[in-house]
């Protein structure tokens, strides 16, 4: 709601654009980095008012932020890209009904797993399809790609078992020269004779087709008669008007090559499908290419009883591939649920006590706007804030505290939350940034009071 909100206050827009650049980067971490910045933000301006000047309340976040990243690297968990499911699982116990995140973690692992087995993971190779009508439990992962399209007539098969698919860039049909031309016909005789060219042309493109063992055609461009009646005739299911960027998906998951033209198709440049099959989804026709050998791109089905529930999973989906992309980059963790802002308060309230200027006090206050993403945390919840901050600070004596996802608290690693490290230096680091030049503006520009106009006061001077 934050990223998509239309603020016309300078400081607004400053908390919308960090949520954007946290989003965009890393997939998560927005509701950390706002909540932190504008903790540091309002505890910087009552600080100020005491009598600190703000330059030495930015020095001392500054060091606060520094003393945070580093203690970040000290309590950081070494992973595998086993622990996936345990990221994943975060995310979505954050925004879903516990089984509604386990059942879409399973999805979303299955789909990471397929790709790795192929041995890469593009977040792009992942094509995400969100509908209404159905339970959430019904989304699924498909071991290969689904195309909102139809079979292009009536007459073709619209199902084929051990599919053979060729994927062509070209218009099939009569080439348009590139110039404005015509055609003068002197005598009705040498009408039939241009329109037998014109087959005779057609079936050139069409007869690599045949001749290659192709039994599924997918074109970029159109497909147009006689081509289309030949087609029917070899009992060729084709698909015509399909985007690039879903092609380059089929051609990942089925192994075949993209041609521009039907000259260049051989045997070698077909891909392989157990099926390709027309089927509906929700209120659309969808071509449905399936089990597909060590695919390199898969499609999520997403299902939600209402639209709006469905596109709010297709985002959480988008967002969960890049925390995965991510994960994968730099498979680092830190205990979730709290546990690493609890941390982070103690230490560098430990720190600040290094330092006898009035840096102190600004450290301190960093150190308590980090315990206030703990104490939200518990309320969000359900939890009483003092009493999870009381249980944080005894069970911190030997381990990681954290908040698991039945809202309980446990110790790490027995509540299997974690995020990326990377990420949560991220949100850090940015709500820092954004801290220190509202605190900056605010020393040099302090806001003015505007006296209300009185109602019997003329507009004119």
């Amino acid at each position: 709601m934050l990223e998509k909100a239309d603020f016309k206050h300078p400081i607004a827009t400053m908390m919308r654009d960090l949520a954007k650049s946290l989003h965009a980067r890393w997939g998560d971490g927005s509701a950390t980095g706002v909540l932190l910045a504008c903790s540091l933000i309002d505890r910087g301006f009552q600080v100020a008012e005491k009598g600190i000047h703000p330059s030495k309340i930015v020095e001392g976040y500054s060091i606060a932020k520094d003393e945070s990243l580093s203690f970040l690297e000290k309590i950081k968990v070494d992973s595998s890209r086993d622990d996936m499911r345990k990221i994943i699982l975060t995310f979505f116990s954050s925004k879903l009904d516990q089984d509604e995140a386990a059942h879409l973690t399973n999805v979303v692992c299955s789909a990471g797993s397929k790709l790795l087995k192929a041995g890469e993971f593009d977040a792009e190779m992942v094509k995400i399809i969100a509908k209404s009508g159905s339970s959430v439990f019904e989304s699924s992962v498909l071991s290969g790609i689904a195309v909102e399209a139809e079979v292009l007539s009536g007459r073709m098969p619209i199902s084929i078992s051990d599919a053979r698919i060729a994927i062509v860039e070209e218009l099939l049909d009569v080439r348009k020269t590139k110039f404005s031309s015509q055609v003068q016909i002197d005598s009705p005789k040498f009408l039939g004779a241009l329109q037998n060219q014109e087959d005779i042309m057609v079936r050139e493109q069409v007869k690599p087709i045949i001749d290659c063992g192709a039994n599924a055609l997918l074109t970029h461009k159109g497909i147009e008669e006689p081509a289309l009646s030949m087609l029917v005739d070899a009992k060729i299911l084709a698909v015509r008007r399909i985007g690039m960027i879903d092609l380059k998906r089929i051609a990942k998951a089925s192994g075949a090559t993209i041609v521009h033209s039907t000259k260049e198709l051989t045997t070698s440049c077909l891909g392989s499908a157990a099926s390709v099959q027309q089927k509906p989804l929700g209120d659309k026709k969808f071509i449905f290419i399936d089990d597909c050998k060590d695919p390199r791109a898969v499609s999520l089905i997403l299902k939600s009883p209402f639209q709006r529930s469905a596109n709010y999973l297709e985002e959480l989906a988008m967002r969960t591939l890049k925390i995965v992309g991510n994960f994968m980059k730099n498979p680092v963790l830190v205990a979730g649920g709290g546990a690493s802002e609890f941390a982070l308060y103690e230490d560098l309230q430990k720190h600040a006590l290094k330092f006898s200027g009035r840096e102190q006090i600004a450290i301190q206050t960093f150190a308590e706007a980090m315990l206030s993403l703990v104490e939200t945390l518990a309320k969000n919840c359900g939890m009483n804030p003092i009493d999870a901050i009381t249980q944080f600070a005894s069970l911190s004596k030997n381990g990681l505290p954290q908040i698991n996802a039945s809202s309980k608290l446990v110790e790490y690693p027995n509540g299997e939350t974690v995020e990326l490290l990377s990420m949560k230096k991220g949100a850090i680091a940015s709500a820092t940034e954004v801290a220190n030049t509202i605190l900056h503006v605010g020393s040099v520009y302090p806001a003015r009071q505007v006296q209300p106009r009185q109602e019997s006061e003329p507009d004119y001077p």
